[in-house]
């Protein structure tokens, strides 16, 4: 492949999936920060992004952490080190066991008059219960859309990120997803999801997301809310999203693991035709077409050395990534890896492009899922999955 001096991919759309959008009428204004967690304190280029366009207040709200009273005030220092105004970032004092605080006029007022508003990591469902409680959305979630309606900064990381989509992941790992599908219980065996805040209007967010293996889980997650297109960030990595562009670029290698499920198949649990993109600092996307865009910078891969080859234990650590480098490495060659019962194959055809030096970015990799076992066991499987008896 020649050098780029810009390099972009158009996938067509096709196929009926839901649309994310928040609410009755979703901001199209403001920004989105979202950053897959174990930010670094000293990640000065994702706070730097997340304060850029901040002038005036910035709210800390730690609803999601077990222990707000360490979290906030922890989390504001760390914002302080990169502010050109340290004095005005502040912790709301919003705590998720205090719900009812949220809900309060006086709350509304205080994340209305800033500029941007930070979600600290914890449990995302702790975020939605004080601010979109069964009973209706408390005025602290309409001051948090009136923000970016009015040009401001939504950020959050790991759960902060989690959140931003109008349906969420609130649990569940990969193994079991693929095996039991969705599940309503917390905790239960298979991806549980729930309500979110609605601030992404693309598709479904999740993070920690190559650190921890959780390919699987976004991906159930999307099959079960009938969704296009996921997007996994990887810890101490950002997605910025320009809402009244719909372009979203990325900060850090390796940020953000798009799954492209428009075109595929699906056949009890063989998956076929998933398209997945690995993009990296300066590469963007644009959310309402799915238009990519490599970083102008950037150049055809240049391989590397750090691909052990076979691999198994697909839920590791990086694993996913690093199938992605060896297929980089050698595109005429599929990638097999193996976990849980299942077996993923990642191809590259004449659409698949590959950019970088050492960390690569990677458009259009087609990845085909099947179970270890006969068809007949797929389709019993899918049958005793859908609550039929089987025959």
């Amino acid at each position: 492949m020649p050098a780029l001096a810009f390099a972009t991919v158009v996938l067509s759309l096709t196929g009926d999936f839901a649309s994310v959008r928040a609410g009755e009428v979703a901001p199209t204004t403001g920004r989105l920060v979202i950053i897959g967690g174990g930010l670094d304190p000293e990640n000065r280029s994702i706070y730097e992004t997340f304060l850029a366009t901040s002038q005036g207040r910035v709210a800390v709200v730690p609803l999601a952490s077990g222990v707000p009273e360490k979290s906030g005030p922890l989390t504001v220092q760390d914002i302080q080190a990169f502010a050109e105004r340290p004095d005005r970032i502040f912790d709301s004092a919003l705590r998720f066991d205090a719900p009812e605080i949220a809900a309060t006029e006086a709350t509304a007022e205080l994340l209305g008059s800033c500029d941007a508003i930070w979600f600290t990591g914890g449990d995302q469902s702790r975020i939605i219960a004080a601010l979109r409680p069964s009973g209706g959305d408390v005025p602290a979630y309409d001051a948090v859309l009136n923000v970016l309606r009015a040009g401001g900064t939504i950020g959050g990381t790991s759960a902060g990120a989690a959140m931003m989509s109008d349906r969420m992941i609130r649990s569940g790992n990969s193994e079991e997803a693929l095996k039991r599908g969705v599940t309503e219980m917390i905790d239960g065996p298979g991806v549980c999801l729930g309500k979110g805040m609605g601030l992404f209007p693309y598709g479904l967010v999740d993070q920690h997301f190559l650190r921890r293996g959780r390919f699987g889980r976004l991906l159930v997650a999307l099959e079960g809310t009938e969704t296009a297109v996921g997007f996994g960030v990887s810890e101490n990595r950002a997605m910025v999203v320009d809402l009244a562009t719909g372009r979203f670029t990325t900060v850090g290698d390796q940020a953000v693991t798009v799954i492209d499920r428009r075109n595929a198949d699906r056949k009890g649990g063989v998956r076929s035709n998933l398209r997945i993109h690995l993009l990296g600092g300066g590469d963007s996307m644009d959310g309402r077409t799915f238009e990519v865009s490599i970083d102008p910078e950037k150049r055809t891969y240049s391989g590397s050395d750090d691909v052990a080859p076979p691999f198994s234990g697909l839920w590791g650590r990086y694993v996913i990534r690093k199938m992605i480098e060896a297929l980089a490495n050698d595109p005429s060659t599929p990638v097999t890896g193996t976990d849980g019962g299942f077996v993923f194959e990642l191809t590259a055809d004449d659409t698949t492009q590959f950019w970088g030096a050492g960390a690569v970015s990677a458009v259009n990799v087609r990845l085909d899922i099947r179970p270890v076992g006969s068809d007949a066991a797929v389709d019993l499987d899918a049958a005793i999955q859908r609550g039929q008896d089987p025959d």
